[in-house]
């Protein structure tokens, strides 16, 4: 495994879309008789409020651990078919799918791509007028799912509008936009409030939902930091070791790691001494599979990609190397292979943007 940067372990957290997939699937339960239909309904514990339409009542609510994580699942129903469910996750092993960005048009420039099975669309709405992501999706069923998803800083919530116990036709008829379902369904949304201290942590997260630049004058280095990356690690400069910092989206699956080390190599015997640093006591586990010579604030160095196997996991590098003089500095981008389609145009875009403080563009 790579010095520096986090093992396998660290990275085998289950993806978000396992989550996602059953909610659809939530089968109507017995109705609560303590329910009043068409009143408000409040969970302090879980931090939120809303407004039940005519006829409709909480039905159930339920918590359990799955895969290390607490998830509790607050069901609704219409008494003709209709289920909301209102799902709230906390870590470990739920923020995968925050982590995983695509390019997009909305005012960040990027948002969380949430791989459904089915899904039809996804568009930008705003739940308790906090940044959300509305995915219309068709369960296995097959019956169309609106589902809303909001990511926290540490935690997800998801609203589910599915059908329970109907057949095919009536699924689709009571689930299709403008049908009565529907519209009870958007006016649910519309009440949905978030209350404090859940509502202070969401707006901290959103606070953070938005690009910027990482810059370490000890590094000399500036990056794009994309929505929700955080510094995760920082080591200090020891007389065998580089000063390193590690860039990620915590309960992801890629890092970036970036690395400023005193050497009197050359250039080229310091881009051979990190891979051999890097993969020496996997020799041959590794291949570098792309090198090719590229200039950045008036410097030559090498863009690599190299895969290697640790723990029986296939895992695939981008890196930078650079050279002036006795100064090195590299930038390494890492993931696991199965994780390479949602995490490289993150990475592109963020080793396009490295820069070097105090040199020349």
């Amino acid at each position: 495994m790579p010095k520096g940067l986090k093992t396998s372990a660290t990275l085998h957290l289950r993806p978000l879309v396992l989550a996602l997939a059953t909610l659809g699937s939530t089968p109507l339960a017995t109705a609560s008789p303590q329910q009043t239909p068409g009143e408000e309904y409040v969970n302090r514990n879980e931090g939120f409020r809303l407004l039940l339409p005519p006829g409709w009542r909480k039905v159930e609510e339920t918590t359990k651990r799955t895969e290390g994580s607490l998830r509790t699942d607050i069901s609704f129903e219409d008494g003709k078919g209709l289920l909301v469910t209102i799902v709230h996750v906390l870590p470990p092993g739920t923020l995968e799918g925050r982590c995983r960005f695509r390019q997009g048009p909305d005012v960040n420039g990027m948002w969380p791509s949430i791989t459904m099975p089915g899904a039809l669309s996804e568009e930008d709405i705003l739940l308790s007028a906090l940044p959300a992501r509305k995915v219309i999706s068709n369960s296995p069923g097959p019956s169309r799912v609106w589902t809303i998803i909001l990511f926290g800083q540490r935690d997800w919530w998801s609203l589910v509008l599915s059908a329970g116990a109907l057949n095919e036709e009536e699924r689709e008829r009571i689930l299709a936009s403008g049908s009565p379902g529907y519209e009870q369904f958007q006016q649910i949304l519309s009440s949905f409030q978030f209350l404090e201290p859940v509502l202070g942590r969401l707006r901290t997260a959103a606070a953070t939902a938005k690009e910027r630049f990482y810059s370490n004058d000890r590094l000399g280095i500036k990056i794009l930091l994309p929505p929700y990356w955080e510094v995760v690690e920082e080591k200090p400069q020891t007389s065998s070791k580089p000063l390193a910092v590690s860039l990620a989206c915590p309960g992801g699956f890629g890092q970036v790691t970036l690395v400023r080390e005193i050497s009197g190599a050359t250039p080229r015997g310091y881009i051979d001494a990190a891979i051999k640093g890097m993969f020496s006591h996997e020799r041959e586990e590794y291949r570098v599979e792309v090198e090719e010579q590229i200039t950045r604030s008036g410097m030559v160095g090498a863009k690599l990609t190299v895969r290697h196997k640790a723990d029986n996991y296939w895992f695939r590098h981008w890196m930078l190397i650079f050279s002036s003089g006795k100064e090195h500095f590299r930038v390494v981008a890492l993931t696991q292979e199965e994780f390479v389609d949602g995490y490289q145009p993150t990475f592109q875009r963020m080793l396009d943007s490295v820069e070097f403080l105090g040199r020349k563009p």
